[in-house]
């Protein structure tokens, strides 16, 4: 299970277009009294919104994109939306009854992603299930009950389900308009980026060359840094009691780097798992360093769940300014390394009872 730092609606850049720019043309049996209908898109340092009069259950938008972009139509921002990607095309918006239930056509980049959509729905809806089934018949149940075990073995799998529908489709169509959105995706869902350069490289020149393309290829060579195998860039940051802590203090024990925050549920979900393999292995030379990503303003909040997680045992430090989880390229949690006494990465993405099994393995070869 894991909360997303990075979702769809993100500036994403896909690829220079050479037409003009685009059109939509909308309508919709939505029931409202609204004169104003809004479409708006992210761009890199603030979200854009552009307004279109409403009448009569028409409404049209033009402008460009210098990339495929992915944006959202609403009445206000507690109404349903119909999010979407467009490009410089003329597209054609028809929406039923709610503007979540919608077609677009005319443009290839909008169609990509619908067809792409449609393909993944059945297994976002199991995975959806079967999150809301935890959350009300198991959640407050004892971490070893046997119920509660199996419904995050099946959340897991499922959610590992949608991620390899997500690199099937990338290797079946190297040349699609949403690829990069895809992969950046695909990332934020997994938190790292193993196994995906030569995806990449199958890619259309057009693709690679563009400006999200040279973005993503660099954001693999840092994560050829911090692959399996590579020294632990080291770090410095505050306790919970307000003293410095570096990652180096830890050398000559295993060290579980474990980012997290107080209001990521599914982080939350993990410390049982974190803390069990803490007590377990703690007099072998195995030692916990948690990176909370909680801001300066949320320190009560991240020291109320330290205490209700009972996970004070071990290193809780904190990263309000977010340069360390830069440094690791943290996009989504909760996300996770396993560093060795040499200080070398041996592990990443450590879930549920895995770390248990890899410490096993390593304390009793």
């Amino acid at each position: 299970m894991r909360f997303l730092l990075l979702a769809l609606l993100m500036p994403l850049q896909i690829y220079a277009q050479n037409s003009p720019g685009y059109v939509i043309k909308g309508s919709t049996n939505t029931p409202s009294k609204k004169a104003w209908i809004y479409m708006s898109r992210s761009t890199e340092r603030s979200e854009k919104t552009d307004s279109a009069a409403f009448k009569d259950g028409r409404f049209e938008f033009k402008g460009s994109v210098t990339e495929p972009t992915a944006v959202k139509i609403y009445f206000d921002r507690k109404s349903p939306k119909a999010v979407f990607v467009i490009d410089n095309s003329k597209m054609i918006f028809k929406a039923a009854d709610s503007l979540n239930n919608f077609s677009v056509t005319g443009s290839p980049a909008a169609m990509a992603a619908i067809e792409f959509q449609k393909m993944i729905a059945p297994a976002e809806k199991t995975y959806d299930g079967y999150l809301r089934d935890f959350w009300a018949t198991h959640m407050n149940k004892a971490d070893n009950d046997a119920e509660k075990i199996a419904s995050k073995d099946r959340i897991d799998r499922a959610y590992d389900h949608i991620n390899d529908l997500h690199l099937s489709y990338l290797k079946a169509n190297p040349k699609s308009p949403i690829g990069i959105i895809l992969l950046n995706k695909y990332v934020s869902r997994k938190g790292n980026m193993d196994g995906l350069s030569p995806i990449f490289i199958a890619f259309s020149s057009d693709l690679k060359n563009s400006a999200s393309g040279k973005a993503f290829e660099a954001r693999l060579q840092t994560a050829l840094t911090l692959s399996i195998g590579k020294p632990a860039l080291d770090f410095n940051v505050k306790s919970s009691e307000g003293k410095d802590v570096k990652l180096s203090d830890f050398k000559g024990k295993y060290v579980f780097l474990d980012f997290w925050a107080s209001w990521c549920g599914p982080c939350r979900s993990e410390m049982p798992h974190v803390r069990n393999a803490y007590n377990k292995y703690k007099n072998n030379g195995f030692e916990v360093m948690a990176v909370s990503l909680d801001k300066e303003n949320k320190r009560t909040e991240w020291l109320k769940a330290i205490e209700e997680d009972k996970t004070g045992a071990f290193s809780q430090t904190i990263d309000p300014t977010g340069d360390i989880a830069k440094l690791y390229d943290i996009r989504s949690i909760p996300q996770n390394y396993l560093i060795s006494p040499e200080g070398k990465i041996i592990a990443k993405d450590l879930r549920g009872k895995d770390l248990e099994t890899f410490l096993h393995k390593q304390f009793n070869p």
